[in-house]
């Protein structure tokens, strides 16, 4: 309700585990122009048991934190921007061979998600000021 905030241009990013929250959100609602997750997780309830409040030893508390479970469900348009450095890459290796036309991966060689970050960020900042569509940004 901001009148410098175009309520048709609003984008959700975040980084790591909030990354993979991103696209859960991504999968729940379309009020999104655009989603950007950086680094996501594959399986932060492995990942990082301690910041996990819930019982594990149920299937579906792990289900719920796994893109695995849920990517396919993606309604918002969702770049997922992941570093490289010679290790496996969780969230990638998730949707490799999915056919999933709302989302995109974009993997930055010899990055970790940190310097992936910080080499994509400026580049996905002016796209969506100039109104440039998140896929053809990078």
């Amino acid at each position: 309700g901001l009148p410098w905030v175009d309520p048709d241009r609003v984008y959700l990013g975040s980084h790591g585990t909030g990354g993979t929250l991103a696209e859960l959100v991504a999968a729940q609602t379309d009020r999104y122009r655009g989603v950007v997750a950086f680094g996501a997780v594959a399986a932060p309830a492995a990942s990082y048991p301690a910041f996990v409040h819930d019982d594990l030893s149920r299937p579906k508390a792990w289900e719920v934190r796994a893109p695995k479970y849920w990517v396919r469900d993606i309604v918002t348009p969702t770049l997922v921007v992941e570093g490289f450095t010679g290790r496996g890459v969780m969230d990638l290796a998730v949707v490799r061979g999915m056919d999933l036309p709302r989302l995109k991966t974009h993997l930055v060689d010899g990055s970790d998600v940190v310097t992936a970050l910080v080499s994509v960020h400026e580049t996905l900042a002016n796209a969506i000021v100039d109104d440039v569509p998140l896929f053809d940004a990078l």
